[in-house]
């Protein structure tokens, strides 16, 4: 029932304090049966989900789920779920730490560890090797936000992903780890300007995979979203239509959203899927404003359903970024949206003060408002602030300056 209200937007923490009553009544009837701790555990495991799908730390109910693992063990230590639950509220915190930018790694290598104990058990080894998957996921997405490879450690991801199709060639998670490590080596590609075919290619192919096995998967539907976007995005660096990818994403979200209406996610990547419209748009000289407005529904409803994630506000100073550049174009002034602009940036750094890409953006906005200054000094002001953002920027993660060198380069009169 928790679970179901999670997935519907709806608050469990009511459900799931009953669910930990029973456990304790039984507990106290019984503090000799390792099931009742392990349930337990599991209620615990459900709680760091639900405090992650709201940008909470989750961190809280460490040590309430290590109390009741420690239990288990005492009476039962060659109990195998215990092990996978423990391993569940590692891979959350390590997921919370990689949204605010700070170093996710221990916990991952924690949950990695928990799952690779007596992974020989044929029952649960699909759920653990594509449990290990996702944490070196998690730890090659923190090193791409700092513009390091992620190839190491993605391939350690199709490893593992590998490893539990073996056991079960019909496993879907497994199939969209893989799609996804293909992905992002694909994406890594694209920040450095290389060609990125063939591995977009094979993320399509493990992504339809997944989707065949289970078109029910709310993960299987967002992961064929994200290789539509990152597809767009290369079509868009190449100077080519990106229409046909963004639709074909927008289409995969709203069947996601339907699944899940209480993820931010879909909500968040159709927001981003708008806003690399509206750069489409603005490249051919066409007015974007009706496809910025259907960004900022979708973002506004991504904060709706979770207030506390620093990619939202950055994508609503995007927003604000080409709302600037294609008023500039018009001639009308700039210093509304660009306050906008800066009052969303500076949101989603107080939950990640690492966010390159969020000071990146920042030196952006401030770049083109001063495009708009008469006044030399507020000019010169201006292009200062937008410099020292920029260095920001690039020394946390250098590709973004692929990304923003020719904005960079036209010239300031």
């Amino acid at each position: 029932q928790a679970q179901y209200q999670i997935k519907q937007g709806q608050d469990p923490n009511q459900t799931l304090q009953k669910a930990a009553n029973y456990c304790q009544q039984a507990i106290e009837n019984n503090p000799n049966v390792f099931a009742f701790y392990n349930k337990l555990l599991f209620v615990y495991t459900i709680k760091s989900q639900y405090l992650l799908s709201k940008g909470q730390d989750p961190t809280i109910v460490l040590e309430e789920g290590l109390n009741s693992f420690n239990k288990v063990m005492k009476l039962n230590q060659n109990n195998l779920t215990s092990y996978n639950y423990l391993g569940i509220v590692y891979n959350n915190i390590g997921d919370h730490l990689l949204q605010i930018g700070q170093d996710p790694s221990d916990f991952y290598q924690q949950a990695i560890d928990k799952f690779q104990y007596k992974i020989s058990n044929v029952l649960i080894a699909p759920a653990n090797y594509s449990s290990i998957a996702w944490a070196y996921t998690g730890k090659a997405l923190y090193q791409m936000s700092f513009g390091q490879s992620p190839n190491a450690l993605l391939e350690k991801a199709i490893e593992y992903s590998d490893k539990a199709l073996s056991y079960n060639d019909n496993y879907t998670l497994a199939y969209t780890l893989k799609s996804r490590a293909y992905r992002l080596k694909a994406l890594y590609l694209i920040k450095q300007k290389e060609p990125t075919q063939q591995l977009l290619q094979q993320a399509m192919e493990m992504g339809q995979k997944a989707y065949q096995v289970n078109n029910g998967d709310l993960l299987a539907f967002i992961n064929l979203a994200e290789i539509y976007w990152t597809e767009a995005q290369y079509q868009v660096d190449e100077k080519q239509n990106p229409t046909k990818k963004i639709y074909q994403a927008l289409s995969l979200l709203e069947q996601a959203k339907n699944l899940s209406p209480g993820s931010n996610f879909p909500c968040m990547l159709e927001g981003r899927l708008y806003l690399l419209e509206a750069q489409w748009l603005i490249s051919q000289n066409k007015s974007p404003f009706q496809v910025l407005d259907k960004s900022y529904q979708a973002l506004q409803q991504a904060v709706n359903l979770n207030a506390n994630d620093s990619e939202t506000y950055m994508l609503l100073a995007n927003l604000s970024r080409w709302q600037i550049e294609w008023l500039l174009k018009e001639g009308k002034p700039v210093n509304e949206v660009t306050e906008k602009g800066l009052i969303m940036i500076e949101k989603s750094l107080v939950n990640n003060a690492n966010n390159a890409e969020a000071y990146a953006i920042k030196g952006a906005i401030y770049l083109l408002s001063a495009q708009s200054q008469q006044n030399s000094v507020t000019r010169k002001e201006l292009l200062e602030k937008s410099q020292k953002s920029f260095e920001k920027a690039f020394s946390l993660n250098k590709l973004l300056v692929n990304e923003y060198k020719a904005l960079m380069e036209q010239p300031q009169s």
